[in-house]
């Protein structure tokens, strides 16, 4: 199972409250399905460096203090 694979990849994203920066969109979209169960998942920060390039430099850009950019619970999953 996907979220099986990268759970601490989660798990430190929510204890540490640190951002993720991966190209897995999977294990993204998994999180985005489970978050409405689960609402400690919509407030990690996920980018993908590809696909996410201008959010992800913008976020870079504000040293992290943009605490709304790239949530889960806003991913749609596109």
């Amino acid at each position: 199972m996907v979220i099986l694979k990268d759970v601490h990849i989660t798990e430190a994203a929510i204890y540490l409250d640190v951002a993720v920066f991966s190209f897995d969109d999977t294990q993204r979209r998994v999180l985005a399905e489970l978050y409405p169960h689960y609402s400690r998942l919509g407030a990690i920060q996920w980018f993908n460096p590809e696909r996410d390039a201008e959010s992800s430099t913008s976020w870079l850009q504000s040293e992290g203090h943009d605490m709304n950019t790239g949530r889960i619970s806003k991913f749609n999953g596109k």
